[in-house]
């Protein structure tokens, strides 16, 4: 199973979905604030980030993705939106990349999870 690091300013719902994919063996933390975010980071060395797109209106995710990658390069990046996939720019890095549209149910993105990490 995975180790996952879900980031996402919308109350509750970080540690929500973050319990549901725990429940399925995954290793998750979650929070819902950037700083907390890079401060988890190097304790987890996650394999995937579900990031919220808007975090801090966009302005803090591009710092939580760099902090993250500083401690694991090829982390797969798992971009939850409420746009349309087709409107976020394709991601750069090691790492696999995927969009997941708000709202998305817990086995779309347990999916979203399994896509990123299949060999």
């Amino acid at each position: 199973m995975a180790r996952i690091l879900i980031v996402d300013d919308e109350p509750g719902f970080a540690a929500l979905i973050g319990q549901a994919l725990g429940r399925r063996g995954h290793d998750v933390r979650a929070c819902d604030n950037a700083v907390e975010a890079v401060v988890l980071a190097p304790q987890l060395i996650p394999e995937v980030i579900v990031l919220d797109w808007m975090l801090g209106k966009g302005t803090e995710r591009d710092n939580v993705l760099a902090a993250v990658r500083r401690v694991s390069p090829g982390v797969h990046v798992i971009v939850a939106t409420g746009y349309r996939a087709d409107q976020i720019p394709a991601g750069t890095g090691a790492g696999r990349w995927e969009v997941v549209e708000k709202p998305f149910s817990v086995d779309q993105l347990a999916e979203a999870v399994d896509r990123v990490m299949a060999p």
